[in-house]
Formats: C-alpha cells, structure tokens, sequence
C-alpha cells in the first residue's frame, strides 16, 4: 500500500512539474514567429542556443559542478545536437514558409513520437490503452489544428524533421536525468554545443541587414531563457519521475496552449472549438494516467 502512495505522488509530482514545463514551451511557436519576422530563421536558431549556452556555463561554473561522467557524454551529445541545434534550426526555418498553426502540428506528434522512443530507448512498455488514449488525444489536436488541404512544401518536411529530433532529444534527456539532476543536464548539453554555435555568430555568418524592433528581440529572449533552459528543467525531472511516455502525453496540451499565447500577443479570437479540443485532451491525459505500466 505504502508503495502504491509512492508510485501515485512521483506520478502525481511528474504530471505536476510535466504541466509547468510544457506552459513555458508553449510559447515558443509564437515568440519564434516575432522573431523571424524581422530576423534570419538562421541567426534566431543559433543564437538562441547561444544565449542559453552562457547562460548555462555561468550556472554551472556558479555550482563549481565537475564535468559530467565520460559515459553520459554520446548521450549529452545527441541532445545537444537535436534541441539545441537540430529542432531551432528546423522549425525556425520552417516558420517563415509555414503558417504558425502548422507549425503548431509538429507540437501534436512529438508527444507519440516521444511514447514510441521511450519504448525503443528506454524499454518503456505503455499499455494499449495507453496509445489508445494518446490517439484520441492526437486526432483531437490535429482536427482543431487543421485548416484545410494545402500543398507540400519543403517546410512541412522540415517540421516533420524537428518534432522526430525533438521527441529523440526529450527521450535522450529523460534518460540522462535518471542518474544525473536535470538542471546538469540542461547545461552541459547546451556547454557542449558551444564548439558548433559560437563559430557561427562570432565569425558573422548570419550578419544583421536592418534595424530589429523590440518584438522580436523579446521573442529572442523568451525562445533562448525559457524554451531553450528554464522550461527544460521540470520538463526532465518530470521525465525522470514518471516515465517518457506519460510525461510525454502531457505536450498534447501546448498546441492549444501556443494558441492562446497567439491570441494574447497577436490578438486572435478563442474559438469554442479550443475549448472542446481542451477537454478532450485533458481526458485523454487523465485515462493515460490510470494504463502507464512502466
């Protein structure tokens, strides 16, 4: 019984710290199209990966924390190499050619694509119930996301790209923090990317063409402190706490949650359809819960 209590409060802790995570990645979709509007997708790619990175290597020299154990290296690495480089490169591309809604579809399959590399990564063994909670929750986002047939372009490709190497690098990262706090390892995955990122500005590749107004030096900020650092910490702990795969069926909600960040900056009217898909989603994650066997 005293078991069960322990199992119920991780879980109850990981969907907690889960939820906190997932509001602060939510407004990266919108914060990412104020920037590229006015800035090279390129330069908002790398140098929000920049700016986390220093901020990173100040935390971690603050802490006088040592270097991480040479066999977390490969796996620090992979994450480095598909959040910090792959995903921003991608989806920051992509949103120049892709309406902001679409972009927000990627947010709808990572949490799957996630599920399914903790079972490959992980040996995660969700139940049916479980994919059949996670289906009902996908196809809820993906009919209030839709917006009618449009062609295939590049930039679909690019963001079907980013949510497989983000949900690879969540999955990396879940794993890491089983044996190391999940603050380390948000900052030597950032530190170790330095080496590919610094060249790149210092040496102005992606030069500054015109002047850049507030908006999008805001959206730089929050895309390079919060969804690039902050956010990532509960989001590995929660992880870490309560399995890849639960923790991952909480993103369902940042589409809906990116569309209300849209609505408060841009403007845009909440539609009852928001709404329904809420609930929807909310229930799927609460059946979820009760057929996570892990």
């Amino acid at each position: 019984m005293k078991n069960n209590s322990n199992v119920t409060a991780n879980l109850s802790e990981a969907l907690s710290l889960g939820l906190l995570a997932v509001v602060g990645f939510s407004g990266t979709m919108p914060a990412t199209r104020l920037c590229v509007a006015e800035l090279d997708p390129f330069f908002v790619a790398l140098a929000r990966g920049m700016g986390a990175a220093l901020i990173a290597g100040v935390f971690l020299l603050a802490r006088r924390e040592a270097p991480p154990a040479g066999r977390h290296l490969s796996s620090l690495a992979l994450v480095a190499l598909s959040l910090v480089l792959g995903f921003p490169l991608l989806s920051a591309w992509a949103l120049t050619s892709v309406p902001a809604s679409e972009g927000a579809m990627v947010l709808a399959f990572v949490p799957t694509l996630t599920a399914l590399f903790g079972v490959l990564r992980s040996g995660e063994r969700p139940a049916t119930s479980f994919w059949l909670a996670n289906a009902v929750g996908l196809v809820a986002v993906l009919w209030f996301l839709q917006s009618g047939p449009r062609a295939l372009v590049a930039g679909h490709l690019a963001l079907l790209l980013a949510a497989v190497l983000s949900a690879f690098g969540y999955t990396e990262g879940a794993r890491l923090a089983r044996h190391m706090p999940g603050l380390s390892v948000v900052c030597w995955s950032l530190v170790l990317s330095l080496p590919l990122l610094a060249p790149a500005l210092v040496l102005g590749l992606l030069p500054l063409e015109r002047a850049v107004h507030t908006p999008a030096w805001l959206g730089l900020a929050y895309v390079s402190v919060i969804s690039m650092f902050l956010a990532f910490v509960p989001w590995y702990a929660a992880m870490a706490k309560g399995g890849i795969a639960l923790t991952a069926q909480i993103q369902l909600l940042q589409p809906l949650l990116s569309v209300c960040w849209a609505a408060w900056i841009l403007g845009e009217p909440l539609s009852a359809r928001l709404w329904i898909t809420l609930a929807i989603v909310l229930g799927s994650i609460v059946v979820s819960r009760r057929f996570v066997r892990r």
